[in-house]
C-alpha cells in the first residue's frame, strides 16, 4: 500500500475544506440568490420533496462521504497496527513511539473509528433509542427522547469518546513528537466533540427539559435570516414546512452538523495517513 506523498495528509484536510466551502457557495447561490432561476424550476418540479438544495446536498454527498473517509482511516490504522506488530519490541520507530505503544495506540484508534462508522452509517443509537421507547411506551410529545433514552444517548456517546480519548491520552507517546499528527488528531476530536455536544444538547437534552430545542431555535433563526426574504423564498420555505416539517432543525442537523462531521473525519484520515507515512520512513 503506497501513500507516497509526504504532504498527502495536508491535501486531505484542504480538499475537505474546499469541498465544504464549495458546498456552502452552491446552496447559497441556488437557495438564497436563485441563480439562473434554478430554485424556481426545482420548486415547480418537486412533488412531495423539498426544493431546498441544502436539504438534499448535505445528505448526499456530504454525509455519505464521511463513511468511506472513516473507513479509510480505520483501515490505515489497522495496517499501522499490523506493521508495528511485525517490528521487534525494542524497535525505535522515531518520530513515533516504540513498537508496542504504536501497536496499542493504532489498534484502539481503529476500534474507535469502527464504532464511529457503525454509528454514522448504521444509526445504531437511534435504533436502540426507538427500541427503548417501544418497550417503555415512548417519550411522548412527538419526541423520541425521554429520560431513559436521553441518558442512554449520553452514555453511548461517552463510551464511544472514551475509546478514542483513552488511546490518545494513554498512548500519546506514539505520536506526540510529530506536530502534524497532533494537529490532525486534535482537530478530528474537536470537530466531532462540537457536533456531538450540539446534537445532544439541542435535541435529547432539550426534549427532557421540555424547552424549545436549541437546534430548532437556532435553525429557525438562521432559516429566517437566510431564506425568508422575498416572494419566491417564502414559497420555498412554506413548501419545505409542508414536506420536511421542522425546517430549522433539519438545517442544523444537515448543514451545521454534517459540515463538522466531514471535517472531523477528514482530520482523522489525515492523522492515519501521517502515521502510516512516518512508519514507512
Amino acid at each position: 500500500m503506497k501513500l507516497s506523498s509526504r504532504n498527502l495528509d495536508t491535501v486531505i484536510v484542504l480538499t475537505a475544506a474546499l469541498f465544504l466551502i464549495a458546498s456552502l457557495l452552491f446552496f447559497v447561490a441556488v437557495d438564497i440568490f436563485n441563480v439562473f432561476g434554478v430554485s424556481e424550476r426545482l420548486l415547480a418540479m418537486q412533488d412531495g420533496e423539498t426544493a431546498y438544495v441544502w436539504y438534499h446536498w448535505y445528505e448526499f454527498p456530504v454525509e455519505v462521504l464521511q463513511w468511506p473517509t472513516l473507513a479509510a482511516a480505520m483501515l490505515i490504522f489497522a495496517i499501522v497496527y499490523g506493521k508495528a506488530s511485525e517490528r521487534p519490541e525494542t524497535a525505535d520507530l522515531s518520530p513515533l513511539g516504540s513498537a508496542p505503544i504504536v501497536r496499542r495506540f493504532s489498534l484502539l484508534i481503529a476500534a474507535g473509528l469502527l464504532l464511529m462508522l457503525l454509528e454514522d452509517a448504521g444509526d445504531v443509537r437511534h435504533i436502540i433509542t426507538d427500541l427503548m421507547n417501544m418497550l417503555t411506551g415512548g417519550a411522548g410529545g412527538g419526541s423520541r427522547y425521554g429520560y431513559a433514552a436521553t441518558l442512554f444517548e449520553l452514555g453511548y456517546f461517552a463510551a464511544l469518546a472514551a475509546v478514542m480519548l483513552f488511546a490518545i491520552v494513554r498512548y500519546r507517546h506514539a505520536f506526540i513528537r510529530d506536530q502534524r499528527t497532533v494537529y490532525w488528531l486534535a482537530g478530528g476530536i474537536v470537530f466531532y466533540a462540537v457536533a456531538v455536544a450540539s446534537s445532544w444538547a439541542g435535541s435529547a437534552f432539550g426534549a427532557v427539559l421540555d424547552i424549545s430545542q436549541l437546534y430548532t431555535a437556532v435553525g429557525n433563526r438562521a432559516v429566517e435570516l437566510l431564506f425568508v426574504n422575498g416572494a419566491h423564498s417564502e414559497a420555498l420555505y412554506e413548501h419545505a414546512r409542508e414536506t420536511v416539517g421542522n425546517v430549522g432543525f433539519m438545517f442544523m442537523d444537515r448543514v451545521y452538523e454534517e459540515t463538522l462531521e466531514l471535517m472531523g473525519a477528514a482530520f482523522l484520515l489525515a492523522a492515519a495517513v501521517r502515521v502510516y507515512n512516518l512508519m514507512r520512513q
